[in-house]
């Protein structure tokens, strides 16, 4: 049973730009303001992932990879799924299975590629 909101989850929008609202602030510990990028599933916002490293927003490669993982989330849990259903560490027996299970890798590569970072 899955109870969380559906995918896709995003954090940038087509042009490669967090898709913030002007009317959030991140405060660390009242030492001001940090970079932050919520992460949306259609137009509601399912998290928050802020830096708090003080580094110029954009320059922070943890925080840029934190956001990419969160946003991917949805994405690799279906991978996993997949997987679990259709029997992970198998050996394929016919061609079909073979190219089942292709189709599969292809799944969970992109899954992959999104939690870090690249193109999904």
């Amino acid at each position: 049973m899955t109870l969380h909101d559906a995918g896709p989850w995003l954090g940038r929008d087509e042009h490669g730009r967090y898709k913030a609202t002007p009317n959030w602030t991140a405060i660390c510990n009242g030492l001001g303001f940090y970079q932050y990028a919520p992460i949306w599933a259609g137009d509601k916002v399912v998290a928050l992932v802020v830096g708090s490293s003080g580094e110029t927003f954009g320059t922070d490669p943890a925080f840029e990879a934190n956001a990419a993982l969160i946003a991917a989330a949805p994405d690799l849990l279906a991978a996993l799924k997949l997987l679990e259903a259709e029997g992970f560490g198998e050996r394929p027996k016919t061609a079909e299975d073979l190219l089942r299970m292709d189709g599969i890798a292809v799944i969970a590569s992109t899954a992959i590629a999104k939690a870090e970072g690249g193109a999904a």
